[in-house]
């Protein structure tokens, strides 16, 4: 896996947002450990993840037979990554 880091790792302010407290992607003490997002994907090379786990998540990415994918990730945000690989594919990327 190749791990990129853009000016929004770097910036603290690039990407900031103000969410409010009743908005779904609004975390308030713990609600973000050890949280899970998955979301499938069809006939793609580049997916783009918002998974707001507010966090750099470790990712894992699966084809539909189960099979790992290698991917390239890159974290935009500490809730927004892009992932590419080669060739068209189809199945699910799992952010922990």
């Amino acid at each position: 896996m190749n791990v990129s880091m853009n000016s929004a790792m770097t910036d603290p302010l690039v990407g900031f947002r103000i969410v409010h407290k009743s908005s779904p992607f609004a975390r308030t003490g713990s609600d973000n450990i050890d949280s899970t997002y998955t979301k499938s994907f069809t006939n793609v090379c580049i997916v783009v993840v918002e998974h707001y786990l507010g966090k750099y998540p470790t990712v894992t990415v699966k084809d539909e037979q189960g099979n790992e994918i290698e991917v390239d990730v890159d974290y935009n945000s500490l809730d927004v990554c892009t992932l590419s690989w080669n060739g068209l594919a189809s199945g699910t990327v799992t952010c922990n």
